[in-house]
């Protein structure tokens, strides 16, 4: 037996666990970028008026909790873990969502015409995880053989 070989075993045994990629360099220069863009029209506005303290204050603040709503979707998209173990499918970030293995009715591979994709296992009850591609990115193969090993589904595919 060879070391990879092992590994490769190992790698095919439940529990299995794939955390989303967290922040990445890309989605930091993302925000960057409009924060940036808010900073130069705030030192603009302060450069170009006279007095008004609490108003730029509040123009600088205003500006920037509309960049809020999507920070708070990012982050808890990287905070989104799916397992998959004994029990079933299970999507955990905040709130718990559980497929058991025998619920499982449909598991459908979304791609998209940009890149991005996911796939959306479904219960007979209608809960639904979606796992975002990019999460999983060089473990989809893995997450598809589980799926099928458990369930006797083959997945179907479809566009979003």
């Amino acid at each position: 037996d060879s070391f990879e070989a092992r590994e490769h075993v190992e790698r095919l045994t439940l529990p299995q666990k794939f955390s989303g990629p967290g922040f990445l360099w890309p989605t930091v220069i993302a925000y960057f970028v409009p924060f940036s863009i808010l900073l130069m029209f705030f030192v603009l506005f302060v450069a170009m008026t006279e007095g008004m303290g609490m108003e730029k204050v509040l123009f600088l603040l205003l500006g920037s909790l509309a960049l809020l709503p999507f920070l708070i979707r990012d982050y808890r998209a990287s905070r989104k873990t799916l397992v998959l173990d004994e029990s079933g499918v299970r999507q955990m970030n905040g709130n718990e969502k559980l497929i058991p293995w025998p619920s499982v009715a449909s598991v459908l591979v979304k791609e998209s015409s940009i890149g991005y994709g996911s796939i959306v296992v479904t219960s007979k009850e209608g809960v639904a995880i979606k796992i975002p591609i990019s999460h999983i990115r060089m473990k989809c193969g893995r997450v598809l053989h589980f799926l099928k090993q458990r369930t006797g589904l083959t997945e179907t595919y479809g566009y979003e």
